[in-house]
C-alpha cells in the first residue's frame, strides 16, 4: 500500500505553521534579552537561509552555451542569454539531501508540478531555469562545476554508479553539490523562455517544467555533459529513470523555523519510503 506523504505532511504543516513573520532572519536561539536578536547583526549570507540551503545574491548574469559550442555538436543546450534573479536560496544538495540515497526513480513534469505544491506548504518551491543556471554556473558562467575543463576533471557520479547524494566533489563555485550526475527540473521563468527560443526544442506557453544539466559522456545524452544542458519533454507524462534531479528554492528570511521542521520531517519520511532511495509514489499517485 502507498504511503502519501502529502497527506502526512499536510497534518504536519498546519499544525506547526508559523504566525508571526518570517524566520531565519534572527537566530531562533536568541532570546528576547539577547542583544544579538536584531536586525543589526543580520547576516544574509548566513542567516537568510535554512541550514540546508545557500544564500545566492541576485543581480544581472550572463548564462547558457555560447553560440559557437552549438556548431561543434548537435547537443540540446541553454543558449548564452542574461538573466536577472533577485536574492534567493538554494538547496545545497538534491532532495532529498546530502549523504543520502537519490530517489529510486525519474520524475516527470507532473510529478514535479505535485512536488512543488507539496514543498510551498514549507516555504519552498522548485528551482526556476534562471536560480539553477545562476546558481550552478555563478558569475563565471562555468560551463562544467568549478570551473573545471570536462566532466572527468569535475569528479562528477555518472548516473550509471551515482553512489549517495553528495559523495563525489563535483560542485558549483557557490556550493551546490549533487551536480551532473542526474538531470534537474526546473520551472520555466519568462527571460528563460525567451532565452529558450533560440534552443533546439523551445517551450511554448503551455509547458511549465523542463529539465536542465548534463549526464556522463559515456551515455551520448541528447543534452550532453555539461551545466547548460536542456531538454523539453512538452509536458510528457513518461518517467525517464535519469531525470531524478530536484533542487529547491525560498525567499531569503521567510522560511519560519516550523515550516524547516516540517520540511525535514516531509523529507526523512520520503526517505524511508523506499528500500534503496525514496520513491515519489510516497508523494503523489500518478
Amino acid at each position: 500500500m502507498k504511503t502519501n506523504l502529502f497527506v502526512l505532511v499536510s497534518f504536519v504543516v498546519v499544525g506547526c505553521q508559523a504566525a508571526n513573520g518570517p524566520g531565519f532572519q534572527i537566530n531562533p536561539n536568541d532570546t528576547e534579552d539577547s542583544s544579538a536578536s536584531t536586525l543589526d547583526d543580520y547576516n544574509p549570507a548566513t542567516d537568510a537561509c535554512p541550514p540546508d540551503m545557500i544564500f545566492i545574491k541576485g543581480g544581472t548574469f550572463l548564462v547558457g552555451a555560447p553560440a559557437e559550442l552549438a556548431d561543434k555538436d548537435s547537443n540540446s543546450r541553454v543558449p548564452i542569454g542574461q538573466v536577472t534573479p533577485d536574492d534567493y536560496c538554494i538547496s545545497a544538495s538534491p532532495f532529498p539531501g546530502n549523504d543520502q540515497a537519490w530517489p529510486a526513480e525519474g520524475l516527470n513534469a507532473d510529478i514535479v508540478f505535485h512536488l512543488d505544491a507539496v514543498v510551498h506548504g514549507f516555504g519552498r518551491r522548485v528551482i526556476t531555469g534562471s536560480e539553477y543556471l545562476v546558481a550552478v554556473s555563478t558569475e563565471y558562467n562555468d560551463r562544467y562545476p568549478s570551473g573545471a575543463t570536462s566532466w572527468v576533471a569535475a569528479n562528477c557520479g555518472s548516473d550509471n554508479d551515482p553512489g549517495n547524494i553528495g559523495d563525489y566533489p563535483c560542485q558549483s563555485r557557490y556550493g551546490v553539490n549533487g551536480l551532473l550526475t542526474f538531470l534537474f527540473w526546473g520551472e520555466v521563468d519568462e527571460e528563460i523562455r525567451d532565452i529558450l527560443q533560440g534552443s533546439q526544442d523551445p517551450p511554448n506557453g503551455n509547458v511549465q517544467f523542463v529539465v536542465f544539466g548534463g549526464l556522463d559522456p559515456k551515455d551520448y545524452a541528447y543534452c550532453g555533459d555539461d551545466l547548460w544542458g536542456y531538454q523539453n519533454h512538452f509536458n510528457d507524462k513518461f518517467v525517464y529513470s535519469n531525470e531524478r534531479g530536484v533542487l529547491f528554492a525560498a525567499s531569503p528570511g521567510w522560511v519560519t523555523t516550523d515550516q524547516q521542521a516540517a520540511y525535514e520531517a516531509f523529507a526523512a519520511a520520503f526517505v524511508a519510503s523506499g528500500t534503496s532511495g525514496g520513491s515519489w509514489a510516497s508523494v503523489v499517485d500518478y
